[in-house]
């Protein structure tokens, strides 16, 4: 499982994925505390799913308000789609400050060069958000159109840079479409089968925060984790990233002209 994920990476295929990650990017060390993460995933067949986040941040110090006054959601527009359920930051007196639609900024990705107009982004910004403060955020991201085939692929990971009191990851997929797990330092629930569906439950608390220490192996490695995928085998993901590569690189008849023109045909496969 590691060794397909390392492949996805090498080959340039993770930022198609959605960033399943449970903390900010960017955040300093103990900024800020997770209170609660939860994620409900539902896996259909042909690879497709669902999956709801309620996630809530406690801002710990000023560097956790700077990093969690915006909050950005990423999704490849015509494969995957983000919704906004809930977003409000609750104040330290119990005041619940409910985020104006305004306040939701939709976007590009990382650039707007040709082939890139797809990668959709919302900025959520939570105004005036001090110390002692939470947001709270609900979502639902789609997986529409599988990136892999008819395959199903995530990776779960969670920080042990910043303390968690209630991290709950819950996974449904149909009992007849076996599922590849790897987890790490997790506690796993037993899995239950009801109504042709299979649920596993992984749940996580980190009470004790330890900042990222230099030279030290990917947290990736190390730390909190769950990765699932519907590929029996890397012999199967093989030949389903192949079949999605094939003819890519063949030349089309305005390259093979032009190398023609230029004399280097030889040079063309």
């Amino acid at each position: 499982m590691r060794a397909i994920l390392a492949a996805l990476a090498g080959l340039g295929i993770v930022a198609m994925l959605h960033d399943a990650r449970a903390e900010p990017l960017g955040a300093p060390a103990a900024s800020y505390e997770v209170v609660k993460n939860h994620i409900e995933v539902e896996v259909k067949h042909g690879g497709s799913y669902l999956e709801s986040r309620e996630v809530v941040y406690k801002v710990l110090t000023e560097a956790g308000a700077q990093a969690l006054r915006q909050v950005t959601l990423t999704y490849t527009q015509g494969f995957q789609t983000y919704q906004i359920g809930e977003a409000y930051t609750l104040k330290a007196d119990g005041t619940r400050v409910y985020i104006d639609p305004h306040n939701i900024m939709n976007g590009y990705g990382a650039s707007t060069s040709p082939g890139y107009e797809d990668l959709m982004t919302m900025t959520v910004i939570f105004p005036n958000l001090e110390v002692g403060d939470e947001i709270v955020l609900t979502t639902v991201f789609a997986q529409t159109v599988p990136w892999f085939g008819d395959e199903y692929s995530e990776v779960f990971q969670f920080s042990r840079q910043f303390e968690a009191r209630d991290v709950t990851l819950a996974l449904t997929a149909p009992s007849d479409m076996p599922m590849q797990i790897d987890a790490l330092r997790m506690q796993e629930a037993q899995p239950e089968i009801l109504n042709g569906k299979k649920r596993w439950v992984w749940k996580f608390q980190n009470t004790s925060p330890s900042p990222a220490e230099s030279s030290a192996v990917d947290e990736f490695d190390t730390g909190p984790r769950v990765v699932v995928s519907s590929f029996p085998d890397y012999k199967s993901f093989a030949e389903v990233y192949a079949g999605m590569l094939k003819g890519r690189a063949d030349a089309t008849p305005e390259i093979r002209e032009l190398a023609n023109r230029d004399g280097i045909e030889t040079m063309i496969l």
